[in-house]
């Protein structure tokens, strides 16, 4: 009788074991189909930092800048290659391996209904992106390696023309991931007409934002919801890459924190014309100017002189309330414990701008540009 009572509770066990291990591993197959599903919130693997396998993350753009989007691969970093496109109007695109690729070399190639592209990863620190074709189109791509555990952060956007010229497209921007205050690591210029240009950190000059004292900061994205903080800020910058000698020179600038503090509208930019101030604004002094957009370029010939096409800067802006910033610091009203509209207690202290005599209006070709006052940068 005993012996059969052991036999059972045996049995028991087994069935028991059997369940919870089949449980164990339908969770873990769901776990990696959601990360298959989603390589916007794959964390790359760490021990594939010095590796051609983990995850990478940037940009595409093609059909005249009519598609752009945020591009991210996955070369096994968790046993399965794919990739993944987020365009600006939110269309999402899955990519698989062609069946030619192998699953883990330096050559792949990526299809999709919509096209295929082809990436060469035989220096994964500098990753070529060719034969792209979205819709029947040519486009370009860039993308960098996601390390230290961390999901590049990319911010997209487009320039204009409402200035001079012809020439439009996309501007977008790259930093590492870490979050907080970090230094902008790529910026990625890709015309209308095909061709993007790429400045990476080792480009990028470092310049003081008159929006902020101390300095000289190199172009910086400062993300931190607890403290109000969503700053974008690059001034003094230029490149030259273009064989006819032509130099694109530019500024951008956009500060949630000091849109808050001063009542101004996220469409409102907070921009030091550093570069552009003599070309575009007919010299202006250093200083924090409040501005319809959040930045503007100015393509010149190669004799340095001649305007060849300039116009406004623009990026699409998050949804703050997704990312955790107080809710009723950004939406017009005086509610919660504010003191004014969208400013005191839990928000940014109520400033009356017009009260500092630093404060000025300056009259130009583009409109009403308005100084306000440099705030320390808090690192």
């Amino acid at each position: 009788m005993k012996k059969a009572i052991l036999l059972l509770l045996m049995a028991l066990v087994v069935v028991s074991c059997s369940k919870d291990e089949s449980t164990l591993t339908e969770n873990q197959e769901n776990l990696v189909h959601e990360l298959d599903t989603d390589l916007r919130k794959q964390k790359p693997n760490r021990a594939y930092d010095n590796d051609v396998r983990g995850t990478y993350a940037g940009v595409i753009v093609a059909n005249s800048a009519k598609f752009h989007g945020k591009l991210w691969l996955n070369i096994g970093n968790d046993g399965n290659t794919n990739a993944f496109v987020e365009t600006v109007e939110g269309e999402e695109l899955a990519f698989e391996l062609a069946a030619s690729s192998g699953s883990i070399n330096t050559n792949y190639t990526f299809v999709n209904n919509r096209g295929s592209f082809e990436v060469n990863l035989s220096d994964f620190t500098n990753v070529v992106i060719s034969n792209i074709s979205i819709d029947e189109t040519n486009g370009d791509a860039f993308v960098a390696k996601e390390i230290n555990g961390n999901n590049r952060t990319v911010n997209l956007g487009t320039y204009d023309n409402s200035i001079a010229g012809l020439t439009t497209g996309t501007w977008d921007i790259m930093t590492p991931g870490a979050g907080g205050y970090e230094n902008i690591d790529a910026i990625m210029v890709t015309g209308a007409g095909g061709g993007m240009q790429v400045e990476l950190a080792a480009d990028l000059e470092g310049q003081t934002p008159a929006c902020y004292g101390g300095g000289p900061y190199p172009p910086f994205f400062w993300q931190d919801p607890l403290d109000n903080k969503f700053e974008l800020y690059a001034t003094g910058q230029s490149f030259t890459t273009y064989a006819d000698g032509s130099t694109v020179l530019y500024d951008f600038g956009w500060s949630k924190y000091l849109c808050n503090l001063y009542g101004l509208a996220y469409t409102q930019g907070l921009y030091y014309p550093e570069a552009t101030a003599d070309v575009l604004f007919g010299g202006l002094a250093p200083g924090c100017y409040n501005i319809n957009d959040y930045g503007y370029y100015a393509w010149m010939e190669a004799d340095g002189v001649t305007l060849r096409s300039s116009g406004r800067i623009t990026f699409s802006l998050p949804d703050f309330a997704a990312l955790g910033y107080t809710a009723n610091c950004t939406n017009g009203i005086m509610d919660g414990n504010e003191e004014g509209v969208d400013c005191g207690g839990f928000c940014p202290a109520c400033v009356d701008p017009l009260s500092d005599e630093t404060n000025r209006s300056i009259q130009t070709d583009l409109g009403n540009i308005q100084t306000i006052t440099s705030i320390q940068l808090n690192k």
